[in-house]
C-alpha cells in the first residue's frame, strides 16, 4: 500500500510540474508592455477645398471663392476599393493621415451642376512627409 501511495504522490507532483511547465512556455496572447511592436510610418494628406465662382458678376469687392466645409473626400486604391475618407472642417481644410502608397482622391458627391477639374487625383504617400492636394469645385455659376 505504501508504495501505490508513493507512487501516486509522485505523479501528482510530475503532473503539477509539468502543467506549470507549458504553461510558462506559451504565448498567453496577454499584452506585454515590453513586446516590440512595429509601428507602421504614415505620411499626411492634406489640402484646402474652395468653391467658385461665387456670382455671375464679379467686383472688387466680390470675393469670387469660399471655402468649402464639409465636403466629404474619398480615399481609394487605384482599383477603386475605398479605403478611408475625410471631410473638410469649417475652413474647408483636411488632413489624414495613410500608410506610404499610392491612392485615388475623389470627392464623394457635388450639388447640381457643380463640378471640378481637380479629380480625381492620384497620389504618393511617403512615409512621414506631407502630400498637398488642394481642389476647386466650380459652381457653373457664368
Amino acid at each position: 500500500m505504501g508504495i501505490i501511495k508513493y507512487n501516486l504522490g509522485f505523479l501528482l507532483l510530475a503532473f503539477v510540474i509539468g502543467v506549470i511547465v507549458v504553461g510558462c512556455g506559451t504565448d498567453s496572447g496577454n499584452f506585454n508592455p515590453n513586446d516590440e511592436t512595429e509601428e507602421v510610418e504614415t505620411g499626411t494628406l492634406v489640402g484646402e477645398v474652395t468653391r467658385g465662382p461665387l456670382s455671375p458678376v464679379e467686383g472688387d469687392d466680390t470675393p469670387s471663392s469660399e471655402v468649402a466645409p464639409g465636403e466629404e473626400l474619398l480615399i481609394m486604391t487605384p482599383t477603386g476599393e475605398e479605403v478611408n475618407s475625410v471631410i473638410t472642417d469649417d475652413q474647408g481644410l483636411y488632413s489624414i493621415n495613410l500608410p506610404p502608397g499610392t491612392y485615388v482622391v475623389d470627392i464623394a458627391s457635388l450639388d447640381g451642376i457643380e463640378f471640378t477639374k481637380d479629380l480625381p487625383a492620384t497620389v504618393t504617400i511617403t512615409e512621414g512627409q506631407e502630400t498637398r492636394v488642394d481642389i476647386h469645385i466650380d459652381t457653373g455659376i457664368r
